[in-house]
């Protein structure tokens, strides 16, 4: 069992997950309007490719200006300093 929970957002409701909405806002103006995907295969190679680059290699403002894997791995590495 993987004990994941599902959450819900309503419809036409932003404020109930705004992380989630600034990600397809960033994913909609850096990946999907600058590309023309030629079939549904060319469309998943570039939203895995987005995903992979959101998360591995942007930096994010909002994390001091490191990629989102980045910042975990400084902060689990904090962690086990500390403990």
């Amino acid at each position: 069992m993987l004990n994941v929970i599902l959450e819900y957002a309503g419809v036409k409701c932003p404020q109930d997950k705004p992380y989630i909405e600034s990600f397809i806002g960033s994913y909609k103006t850096e990946e999907l309007y600058r590309h023309e995907y030629r079939g549904f295969a060319e469309a998943m190679t570039g939203w895995e490719t987005y995903r992979a680059w959101y998360r591995e290699d942007r930096l994010h403002q909002a994390l001091a200006y490191q990629s989102p894997l980045g910042y975990a791995k400084r902060a689990e590495r904090s962690i086990l300093l500390v403990a």
